[in-house]
């Protein structure tokens, strides 16, 4: 433990500062990467939806969406 805390202390402040930012800069470019691969080649899905509860008398009008894909048929 000594002699990681020695090694520390030689490298200076600023490349710890750099490979710091540099790590979280590369986190959200991955992040950002993942999110443009699924837009540019991911497969479109089309659901027809219907409107459920479009008006409230506390919270006014909303719609919450139904899809067909998300209820399944009881079995019998």
């Amino acid at each position: 433990m000594k002699r990681l805390a020695d090694l520390l202390r030689r490298i200076p402040r600023v490349l710890l500062f750099t490979v710091a930012a540099l790590i979280q800069v590369a986190l959200i470019a991955a992040m950002v990467y993942d999110r443009m691969r699924i837009l540019r080649e991911g497969t479109e899905v089309k659901l027809a939806t219907r409107p459920v509860d479009p008006r409230d008398f506390l919270r006014g009008d909303y719609v919450v969406l139904s899809y067909d894909i998300s209820s399944m048929p009881a079995a019998t």
